[in-house]
């Protein structure tokens, strides 16, 4: 897919420009001012924050465009090399995006001397004001980042869902729109998380990487535009399931011990459950006549468990505040 090609065109002040990349650069923008706000607070000097958003800016998108071209398989494999550097071909990922947005929170900690934790805390709570801009910016695309056509008879909502331009009746779910609203919201929950009196530093992280993780999954699974897809498996939703995992790893690994350590265990087991549940689930998707309601439920069902598991590990009392 050619993003500029299709994208829409916005006439802003008399300069057109691409719809897309604009709410992107808002989300930008807006993620920006909530991380000097959060690392002025957290008493990260002014130049550290700088370098933190400048890092992350750069991380990110090289490594959103390396992760598409690597993983682009539209024309039967890879892009070539040399088509690597016109950015005016193909596209970007967003799960490149947001791996080299935490790349560049954890080589920025390390030239500014401060806190990993406290930089990764910060940097998870602005990255969904990011995602939920891209996502409004992919309304701009056409036939991008929808579902598989609804069943007849599934009312058509008027927000949720939206018309084929070309058949009359035939509706499918506009997962941006769906995703813009779960990026708000683990934007506010990770928020309030954050601003908790009694909590851990880098707790508020680990809390990005599951919800982001979970939600990351479930999403990719409702898309149907065949996008950095192989087969039955979408390859972003393979990020989102690392980043699920390293989430229960860490909240294990930091809370999991003595009288949590059977709450513990059971978040791997349902952990390594929900993996494979949710690989059986993508198979039977287009391969079985199961209804989709029944095997999104059971999706979202399997992915609850470890996260709630998880969330209680970080929740509990008897955490210490560092």
């Amino acid at each position: 897919m050619n993003l500029w090609k299709d994208a829409v065109l916005l006439n802003l002040f008399g300069t057109e420009v691409y719809a897309f990349g604009f709410y992107c650069a808002i989300g930008a923008l807006t993620a920006a001012v909530v991380l000097n706000v959060l690392c002025r607070e957290g008493g990260i000097r002014k130049g550290g924050v700088a370098c933190i958003f400048l890092l992350c800016a750069v991380c990110g998108l090289l490594c959103s465009r390396i992760a598409f071209c690597l993983l682009n398989r539209s024309l039967g494999g890879s892009m070539p090399f040399t088509a690597w550097f016109r950015i005016t071909e193909g596209g970007w990922s967003m799960a490149g995006l947001i791996g080299g947005i935490l790349l560049g929170a954890r080589l920025s900690a390390g030239f500014i001397k401060e806190s990993r934790l406290k930089v990764f805390d910060y940097v998870c709570c602005s990255i969904p004001l990011l995602i939920a801009a891209e996502k409004i910016g992919e309304s701009k695309l056409s036939d991008f980042d929808i579902s598989r056509p609804l069943a007849a008879g599934f009312p058509a909502l008027p927000f949720f869902t939206v018309q084929d331009p070309k058949y009359t009746g035939v509706h499918y779910l506009a997962t941006h729109r769906i995703g813009m609203i779960l990026a708000i919201g683990l934007f506010l929950t990770l928020t309030f998380f954050l601003t908790r009196p009694k909590r851990r530093t880098g707790d508020t992280g680990l809390l990005f990487l599951l919800l982001c993780g979970a939600g990351g999954i479930l999403l990719e699974s409702l898309r149907y535009d065949h996008f950095l897809e192989f087969s039955f498996v979408r390859l972003e939703q393979v990020f989102y399931a690392c980043l699920l995992a390293a989430g229960t790893i860490g909240a294990v690994c930091r809370y999991g011990k003595n009288k949590k350590r059977r709450m513990a265990r059971l978040a791997i087991v349902f952990l390594i459950a929900a993996v494979a549940g949710c690989i059986a689930i993508e198979f039977a998707l287009d391969r079985t006549g199961i209804s989709h309601l029944i095997l999104y439920a059971s999706m979202i069902l399997l992915l609850s468990v470890p996260v709630i598991l998880s969330i209680r590990l970080l929740s509990e009392k008897g955490n210490n505040n560092a």
